[in-house]
Parts: C-alpha cells; sequence; structure tokens
C-alpha cells in the first residue's frame, strides 16, 4: 500500500487545513461545512488532466511460504529383519512400485485409505483391506474390476493373485501375505531414508519419511487474514530468484493454531499448488502475493487530483468547456497512487493533476 501524498493546493490559492491519513482512508481533521456547489475557475492553459475510471482498488499482500511436498509422514515396516533394498530420496513410489526389501522379500506400494494390517486369502471375513486389494489388482490389469467382487476374497480375486505373482515371478500361492502389500491413498514421494540398507527393523520401525508427490507451498497466515483468502483464489509465487509462477490456493485450514499464553499471533494453515511443477527447486523459501481488494467497483482518481477545502473536506478540479470547476468529494481508499471517491463526480469526468 503507498504512502498517501499532501493533497493539491487549488490554484485559486485555498490554504492547506491539517489532515491525516491514516489506514488507507483520507480523514479530514476538521468538521466538513456544508457541501458547497461546484466552484468555476478561469479558463487555464496547459492544464493536465486525468480521467475518472471505474476499477476495483487493490493492494497486495506478500506472505512467506515454503516450497515443498507437504507435511511428510512416517512409512513403516512391516516385516522384521535386515533392511535389502530402498528407494533414493526424492524417488516417486507408485501403484505396484517396491517400496523396500526386508531380508529380500519386497513390499509393493497399493493405493487405498485402510492400512494393510492382515494375511489376505480366500475365506478371510469382508472388508474394505480387501476391496482395496481387488481396486488394485484391477487397476495393475489383472482383472477387470466387474469381475471380481466388492469387498470379498474368493476364487476371483485368488485368481488374480496368481496372474500379479506369476508376472513378478514369484511363488503362486493365491495369498497376500501380511507385509506383501502397504496402502497409501496415493503415489509416495520419498522425503528421507530413516533406516538406511543393511539397518535391522522391527514391525512399526520407521524406514523412510515420505510425502505427496504435487509440489506445494506452506503458508502458515496470520488469523486475522483468513477471510482475504479462499480456495480457487489465483496468487503468484515469488522465487528467490525473483521468478514469478502462478499458483492457486488448494486449501484453508478450518482450525486456528497458537498459544493464547504466548505473544506469538494465531495462525490458520494454507497451501498453494503451483500451475507447473519446479525442477530445479525441491524446498525453498517462497513468497506469495495475495491481491486483495480495498474497494469494489470504484470511482477512482491519482491521488494528486485531491485539492483540501478550507473548511475541512476535499474537492477535485473538474475540467469543463472554457475553464474547470471544484466538486467536492469524500476520499475513500487508495493504493498505487489513486484513490476512491465518491460525490459530484462521473466516470470519464477529466479532473486536474498535478504537471
Amino acid at each position: 500500500m503507498n504512502r498517501c501524498p499532501e493533497p493539491r493546493i487549488p490554484r485559486r490559492g485555498w490554504r492547506l487545513v491539517a489532515a491525516l491519513c491514516t489506514a488507507g482512508v483520507l480523514v479530514s481533521g476538521c468538521t466538513a461545512a456544508a457541501t458547497p456547489r461546484p466552484q468555476e475557475t478561469p479558463p487555464t492553459e496547459n492544464v493536465v488532466t486525468a480521467p475518472v475510471t471505474r476499477q476495483d482498488l487493490a493492494t497486495d499482500d506478500q506472505l512467506a511460504g515454503w516450497l515443498g511436498y507437504g507435511e511428510p509422514i512416517p512409512l513403516s515396516a512391516s516385516r522384521e529383519g535386515m533392511v535389502t533394498k530402498l528407494p533414493r530420496e526424492g524417488a516417486v513410489i507408485r501403484r505396484g512400485d517396491v517400496v523396500a526389501e526386508i531380508d529380500g522379500k519386497a513390499t509393493r506400494l497399493l493405493y487405498g485409505q485402510t492400512p494393510a494390517w492382515r494375511r489376505l486369502s480366500a475365506g478371510v471375513p469382508k472388508g474394505p483391506d480387501i476391496k482395496q486389494l481387488n481396486d488394485n489388482l484391477a487397476a495393475l490389469g489383472y482383472a477387470k474390476r466387474d469381475d471380481l467382487p466388492d469387498d470379498l476374497f474368493d476364487w476371483r480375486t485368488r485368481m488374480a493373485v496368481y496372474a500379479w505373482q506369476h508376472e513378478l515371478n514369484l511363488p503362486r500361492t493365491g495369498v497376500v501375505e501380511f507385509g506383501d502389500v502397504l496402502f497409501a491413498p496415493a503415489a509416495v514421494r520419498v522425503e528421507k531414508v530413516e533406516s538406511p540398507l543393511g539397518a535391522t527393523v522391527a514391525p512399526g520401525q520407521v524406514l523412510a519419511d515420505v510425502t505427496g508427490t504435487d509440489q506445494l507451498v506452506a503458508i502458515d497466515l496470520d488469523a486475522a487474514l483468513r477471510d482475504t483468502v479462499h480456495e480457487g483464489l489465483a496468487v503468484v509465487v515469488v522465487l528467490p530468484d525473483r521468478t514469478r509462477t502462478e499458483a492457486t490456493v488448494a486449501s484453508v485450514g478450518r482450525t486456528i493454531s497458537g498459544d493464547p499464553a504466548s505473544e506469538q499471533e494465531p495462525i490458520v494453515k494454507v497451501e498453494v499448488e503451483l500451475a507447473s511443477e519446479l525442477d530445479e527447486l525441491d524446498a525453498s523459501p517462497v513468497t506469495v502475493v495475495v491481491e486483495r481488494v480495498l474497494a469494489a467497483d470504484a470511482l477512482t482518481v491519482p491521488v494528486g487530483a485531491l485539492v483540501a477545502r478550507p473548511g475541512g473536506g476535499y474537492a477535485v478540479e473538474r475540467a469543463r468547456a472554457g475553464g474547470t470547476e471544484l466538486v467536492t468529494v469524500e476520499p475513500g481508499q487508495f493504493a498505487d497512487g489513486l484513490v476512491e471517491i465518491t460525490g459530484g463526480i462521473a466516470e470519464g469526468d477529466e479532473v486536474v493533476v498535478p504537471s
């Protein structure tokens, strides 16, 4: 937001009265007299004018953010033994890929919300984990989804498991042992390896921290500004090298966090999605530029067009045939050298500005 310059002194020699420019709104320090009628001034040569325009008056809020892949979550071992294979940091693991090998036995990633917690074979009770298995077997091409049951493991699921095991050169048991698969909602990216190759692990021990695969900008937003952003809002992300890239607000937290006893302001979590992936950066501090509308569909003039009235208040000097006239106006919000006005003025009028 720009600092408000001093109001212009009209050519008729009015004295400037004290005025305040506070919080983006101009306020007269004196009680305004009754609104005077427009006063004409003699013709003046070489008068510089600017048009009265109607537009949204906005300012840019610059918010500190952190470019990354979101909050990491732990990926834990399901078996006991020695780690014999792990993906590298930064690797993306998708459906069917190996997450890790323990004692040479692979654990593969499948998609689903319910964690793997038991051995899956014909005859086990129905459950959402079986539905997830059937969904994944179909997605991997080992059966058509309509040919598989919903949340039941029967001979049809067993046949699809046979086909999967055959392609992976595994013993064809038709059984998914506990530890053979790990469910995650979607593909994951390895943020940090916690158990290196050769380490001995127990079930539940963290192998690696993983995140989502989409780059995000995380913002700890001052809770007082929560209403200035919303999901779908277009923003601009400025990188450390001043490169600007388009982005969109993906989520605005519904929980305000902060310690009432602390001097730190309460915050709300905001996530911003980039329009395109940045291959050259994995993590970095960034600035998120959010346009905030101060006055919608407002009549605006350059701040320099304002003149102070001797009895308080403000006017603009409107150009007309044969001269100019002073028209009383009420200033409102200002930004980028413009000020919102109301009064006896219309869009398209020409007002005198300093030359």
